[in-house]
């Protein structure tokens, strides 16, 4: 078994962690599910970073096609701006852009989709077609109160995309990340009314989504933990069938 703290090779550590997740290799999806302030960007990068997992964010997506050029760019840019959800047509016509593509074939991270019902059911379609497998599901709960409060102090770099929290997680270099030196800021969708309503909206959604992941690959996480602590709760889902799976590998 491999030891904390040490750092396989990127095929190894992918072939190591799909044999973990399941009962075949076929099992390449790691959804994030949870509220925002919930943490699923910070364990979206680390559990990434861990297996050599591309991280897919649906809100760097959409903030991403926002920015480009054309008539898609502007309608997303319109209702982002008007308050509104993108539709779930639209966003699951962005993702499958995303999911094609070569390095997403070892498998990938989900952060925030799906979001919905339909695009729930959407990537399962997607994910049998593709014979990728069950996904692993997992849940970060939080309390609104202490979502609210992470929010209002959440940094994101300008350029690389890296969330901290000035409180919990702070840079070792304030007002500037740590990985690239750019600054950090604070984002329009953190102030107080806008994170009511982003918190308002997950919870009407929310419920859908969870009841149609309820399986034995869905696992409810305490999001009040350290990244840390987390990271070592999702290894320990993982180990009992990795040490099955190394013994006769």
């Amino acid at each position: 078994m491999r030891k904390s703290g040490t750092k396989p090779s990127s095929f190894t550590a992918r072939v190591v962690f799909w044999r973990a997740l399941g009962f075949t290799l076929d099992m390449k999806c790691i959804i994030l599910l949870g509220s925002p302030g919930s943490g699923r960007s910070t364990l979206g990068r680390i559990l990434a970073k861990r297996w050599d997992l591309p991280l897919i964010s649906t809100g760097d997506l959409l903030r991403t096609s926002a920015e480009r050029i054309g008539p898609v760019a502007r309608a997303i840019r319109q209702t982002i701006d008007s308050g509104n959800l993108v539709s779930d047509e639209m966003v699951n016509h962005l993702m499958i852009g995303q999911l094609g593509s070569p390095d997403c074939a070892d498998g990938f991270v989900l952060d925030g989709f799906p979001r919905t019902a339909t695009q729930a059911r959407f990537l399962d379609g997607y994910l049998r077609k593709a014979g990728a497998g069950e996904p692993l599901v997992l849940e970060l709960k939080v309390s609104p109160e202490v979502a609210t409060e992470r929010l209002k102090s959440r940094l994101q770099c300008v350029a690389c995309g890296r969330v901290y929290n000035s409180k919990l997680w702070p840079s070792g270099h304030p007002g500037y990340c740590d990985d690239d030196g750019m600054p950090l800021v604070q984002r329009t969708d953190d102030r107080e009314d806008s994170i009511m309503t982003s918190l308002r909206r997950y919870a009407e959604t929310a419920e859908p989504v969870v009841e149609h992941y309820k399986n034995k690959y869905y696992h409810e996480l305490d999001a009040t933990l350290a990244p840390g602590s987390l990271l070592e709760i999702v290894e320990g889902i993982l180990e009992p069938k990795q040490a099955a799976r190394l013994a006769v590998a």
